[in-house]
């Protein structure tokens, strides 16, 4: 797929959100490995898994910064399927991440959204509400193992269900918002 293919109406291009997505990502992933190597938030970060939450945190790091590298080196856009793949590691990474550091009521769930709305931006809406499906089912499937499996409270449940909402309605708002920036431009 070209670069002019991705670019919509003249004037949007989505590539260049996504060039700023990828540094975001790259950091987003360096920033967590740093602070869990400073033990800046140790109650927060890694507290029920710390080796899970390192490796995750390093391999994020790594598969971001090599797409990075690739992506500095390929100047084309994209397809739709290679972003949500790209994507889809996001959403596996911080729900790994969040899993090691207590699950949902970790708040690092929240940072889904971030990617979920990418998502909405980047995507036609069938990959976005699927994007948004997949993290929901993460999600929840969390808080119920939390909640079933090692006997915490039903508040797990209950911030999984929202942040699960929040990603539906996360995808549905950019998508939307996307939609009428674009006609705006055309």
């Amino acid at each position: 797929m070209s670069h002019a293919s991705l670019s919509g109406p003249q004037g949007y291009n989505p590539y260049d959100l996504l060039r700023v997505y990828t540094y975001y990502r790259t950091l987003l992933g360096g920033l967590l490995l740093l602070m869990f190597q400073m033990k800046f938030a140790p109650q927060v970060l890694g507290n029920d898994n710390p080796a899970v939450f390192f490796y995750g945190s390093l391999a994020y790091t790594a598969i971001n910064f090599m797409t990075l590298v690739m992506m500095r080196q390929a100047k084309y856009a994209p397809s739709q399927v290679t972003l949500f793949g790209s994507l889809l590691i996001d959403v596996v990474a911080i729900s790994l991440l969040m899993h090691a550091s207590g699950g949902a009521v970790s708040n690092l769930g929240y940072l889904l959204l971030i990617a979920i709305a990418a998502g909405g931006i980047m995507l036609r809406e069938r990959y976005s509400l699927f994007l948004a499906a997949i993290a929901s089912l993460i999600v929840l499937g969390e808080g119920a193992y939390r909640f079933v499996i090692l006997t915490q409270d039903n508040k797990l449940v209950f911030t999984s269900g929202m942040l699960g909402a929040l990603a539906f309605l996360t995808a549905l708002l950019f998508h939307h918002l996307t939609k009428k920036i674009r006609t705006s431009y055309a």
